[in-house]
């Protein structure tokens, strides 16, 4: 994740999202410990992600990232995961609007 920038990681089960593991998530592992970064992605993974559905709109997105206090919201398509909302693209959005 530091290398490639990436913030947040899907976790998939079967085909079917479980979690979500966030670089604040891998914050919390301490590499000191015996079992340090050998845990389990299920030991630090938020389970059970709020998702949206495509035509949700940007202000809704928006919104549910401030009140949930959540960094992203996978994109869902039915079951098909087909993107990630962040709070990088809320505020894209809002200065696109603004400008």
């Amino acid at each position: 994740m530091r290398q490639t920038e990436i913030r947040h990681l899907l976790v998939v089960d079967a085909g079917r999202l479980v979690g979500i593991v966030s670089s604040r998530d891998w914050r919390r592992i301490d590499p000191r410990t015996p079992s340090g970064g050998e845990q389990p992605i299920a030991h630090i993974m938020s389970e059970d992600p709020v998702t949206i559905a495509p035509e949700t709109p940007v202000t809704v997105a928006a919104r549910v990232l401030l009140e949930r206090r959540i960094g992203c919201l996978p994109v869902r398509d039915g079951e098909v995961i087909i993107g990630i909302f962040t709070r990088s693209d809320a505020l894209d959005a809002l200065l696109s609007a603004l400008e």
